[in-house]
């Protein structure tokens, strides 16, 4: 078994003969199975029987979303487990010169093995891909496989793990994290791909035994620190031994295929000089950014903030600033309704605004209206005391100790164009994109200062891309 094989379907339990059970969806008479993903990184079930079989149907309501609640049990020599999410796909003939058989295919949501062992987890190896390339990673491990097989991280006895073979294809790199209460290894794995491409696979490495909850707050929190979505493809735990106790492994969400593209935007800056002008990734700094994220999770919709940011960012140019808009005015919202007894969000006190009121609705009355007109005035009259969304931002701002530039102002004015269908014309393109950076970048601002992730940030609208102290805005 190859513990640091990037890919779980490579492991032991499908390298034997598996068992598929009986099912609906299933050809009677099946001669081979065959788990693997494909170059999406979708997890395909092929399933071969002689071409005279019956092949069966999977029916779906016209108008039903592409999802599916069937799995398929199997086994094999090492344990057993379920392929859950079976989505029905292509079935041929093919015909050959000794053997034909009828294929079916199927897309896999998530495959899930127990072991058939008695040994206990003791840590837990995730399996991503989208790392970051363009870092330089200041540590990587040492192998001893004289005695018995150990990987040691960092130098570090207490990140020791067993191993039991050294098939490595690339050079491996990695950074030793701590993300609130936890421990965590992120390695990246830098091979050359097929068309000489650097692959961006990795694992992460968990202390402990983090409940599949808390393990996605925490690869969220990296992904917002780092500045990509890390693509979650599986995991594996393991005994304290090295031997396989359970794995999963899914097709994971990227996005409509859309993550690769995404560019790399840290909020904050991430690296340190070492020598001369040799600049590595600091475990201190992302660690600060993902556990600030980590902790805050409850607190102002930042557990839904990463996935929204990535879709944002692969959202057509023009729509762009709605989305940033939308988020920044989420944590607007957040924060006043958390710090309402410091920060007001009404334009006079409670108690003033009804004197008032009372003055102007026997006003409104006095003058004959329409009942029906009269109504709108008084309802209007009602709802008039709340700050308008440029006063609540002033105010939010200034509670946060942010200061807003001229740059950051007028980008803030032009967030709805799109959305309000407000023209674009091809003359302004270019300046409409450079507003959408500033948005992203204020964005950023606004979170790290909300969860004290970092005291500066990266201003992605200015050339070179400068990092600057929190407190100071675009010029």
């Amino acid at each position: 078994m190859n513990l640091w094989g990037w890919n779980s379907l490579e492991l032991p339990s499908f390298s034997g003969p598996i068992t598929l059970k009986s099912h609906s969806l299933l050809m009677a008479d099946i001669s081979n199975v065959v788990v693997a993903r494909d170059d999406s990184h979708r997890i395909m079930l092929r399933v071969f029987a002689k071409p005279s079989v019956h092949i069966p149907e999977q029916l779906r309501t016209l108008g039903d979303p592409r999802k599916s609640c069937d799995r398929i049990l199997f086994s094999s020599p090492l344990g057993a487990g379920e392929l859950g999410g079976v989505l029905m796909g292509d079935s041929k003939t093919s015909w050959g010169y000794e053997e034909n058989h009828s294929i079916v295919e199927y897309e896999i949501a998530e495959v899930k093995f127990q072991a058939s062992n008695e040994y206990q987890p003791a840590y837990i190896v995730e399996y991503l891909d989208n790392l970051p390339t363009e870092f330089e990673w200041p540590t990587g491990f040492d192998d001893n496989i004289t005695t018995r097989g150990m990987r040691t991280f960092d130098g570090d006895e207490l990140y020791q793990f067993p191993i039991k073979s050294l098939r490595e294809r690339a050079l491996c790199s990695s950074l030793k994290l701590d993300v609130g209460e936890y421990t965590c290894i992120l390695t990246a794995i830098e091979d050359e791909g097929d068309e000489g491409n650097k692959e961006r696979r990795g694992y992460l490495v968990y202390i402990g035994l983090p409940d599949a909850s808390t393990r996605e707050k925490i690869r969220h929190s990296l992904s917002y620190a780092i500045g990509l979505p890390l693509i979650y493809c599986g995991h594996t735990n393991y005994s304290a031994a090295g031997e396989l106790c359970e794995f999963v492994a899914v097709t994971p969400e990227m996005i409509n295929g859309r993550a690769w593209n995404i560019t790399k935007m840290p909020p904050a800056p991430l690296t340190i000089t070492r020598h001369e002008d040799d600049k590595y990734i600091d475990p201190d700094k992302v660690s600060r950014v993902a556990s600030g994220i980590y902790k805050n999770m409850g607190s102002y919709g930042l557990d839904s903030l990463p996935w929204r940011l990535w879709y944002a960012d692969t959202a057509p140019y023009f729509m762009r600033p709605a989305y940033y808009g939308a988020m920044i005015e989420g944590l607007q919202k957040s924060y006043l309704k958390n710090n309402s007894k410091k920060i007001d969000g009404l334009i006079i006190s409670k108690l003033e605004f009804k004197r008032h009121r009372e003055t102007l609705q026997k006003y409104i009355k006095k003058q004959g209206f329409e009942h029906s007109v009269e109504e709108i005035y008084l309802k209007v009259l009602s709802n008039c005391n709340s700050a308008s969304q440029a006063v609540k931002a002033k105010r939010f701002y200034e509670g946060l100790g942010l200061k807003l530039g001229d740059l950051e102002v007028s980008a803030w004015q032009r967030r709805n164009d799109a959305a309000h269908g407000n023209e674009i014309p091809a003359s302004e393109i270019d300046n409409f994109i450079r507003v959408t950076c500033i948005l992203r970048t204020m964005l950023n601002r606004i979170v790290l200062s909300l969860t004290g992730g970092s005291e500066r940030y990266v201003d992605y609208y200015s050339y070179t891309h400068p990092d600057r102290a929190l407190t100071d805005p675009i010029i």
